[in-house]
């Protein structure tokens, strides 16, 4: 049993230290991606939290990129 114990601890030691080179080249990757297929987010602030029937909803609407800051560029939201 104790050598089933060390066996395991040396696997999982072992993958620990390989993955610690991982991050670096994913993040790479990511970044790349990020470049090439930018990701936006649309986030819509309104008045209110409940309306009724036939009530006016007044709203703004913000277009951010993945770290949630304004786009650069401009884009036309259309809202229905």
């Amino acid at each position: 049993m104790k050598n089933f114990t060390l066996s395991v601890l040396f696997v999982l030691v072992t993958f620990s230290i390989s993955a610690q080179e991982l991050p670096t080249a994913l993040q790479t990757a990511y970044d790349s991606y990020i470049k090439e297929f930018p990701i936006t987010k649309v986030y819509l602030h309104t008045d209110r939290t409940l309306y009724k029937t036939n009530e006016t909803l007044w709203f703004t609407a913000y277009i951010v990129d993945a770290q949630n800051k304004p786009t650069a560029s401009n884009q036309t939201l259309f809202a229905e």
